[in-house]
């Protein structure tokens, strides 16, 4: 009984680790602009450590664009993604959250649901916003208010979680 528990044990930290390994480039292209890896972590929900996402955060070498390039670990609804941007922009403009009511909901109506292994980036760059799904663009805004939005339930004051914020500023 004793070697079993210390085989799973063993099994449990090999598909840990396999999990946490890197699978960002130093730099990839997009729309025809180079972008260069800042930083990438992992995302995992409940006290079970359950991973949801990989995801790695990358700046244009020559422009003010950034984008957030998420991999996906497991299925996940639309209606739960949508929870997560509420939580996420919530936590972050506080009492301002009432004001781009307008702006969420065009992020909830373009968010998809994504299956595991689907890779999505949100992209933004001043009055620009980007989603993109397993490189094909499914939502495109000119909206400035839209565009400050993406990143910020990651990147904001109030992230929705702290270390995987430094893991993507590669502090």
């Amino acid at each position: 009984m004793k070697y079993i528990i210390i085989f799973i044990f063993f099994l449990i930290s090999i598909t840990r680790n396999h999990a946490t390994e890197t699978s960002f480039p130093s730099t990839i292209k997009v729309l025809n602009k180079t972008y260069k890896l800042i930083g990438s972590g992992l995302l995992e929900y409940s006290i079970f450590k359950i991973d949801v996402y990989k995801i790695a955060f990358y700046k244009a070498l020559k422009s003010d664009c950034s984008l957030l390039k998420i991999i996906y670990e497991m299925d996940i609804e639309k209606k739960l993604s949508n929870e997560g941007w509420e939580e996420g922009l919530k936590k972050n403009l506080k009492k301002e959250y009432d004001l781009y009511k307008k702006e969420l909901k065009w992020i909830k109506e373009k968010t998809p649901n994504l299956k595991e292994k689907d890779q999505l980036i949100i992209l933004r760059k001043d009055t620009m916003g980007l989603f993109i799904v397993n490189k094909k663009i499914i939502a495109k805004t000119k909206e400035k208010n839209i565009s400050k939005l993406l990143h910020l339930p990651w990147l904001g004051p109030n992230p929705i979680d702290e270390d995987l914020k430094k893991s993507l500023l590669g502090q």
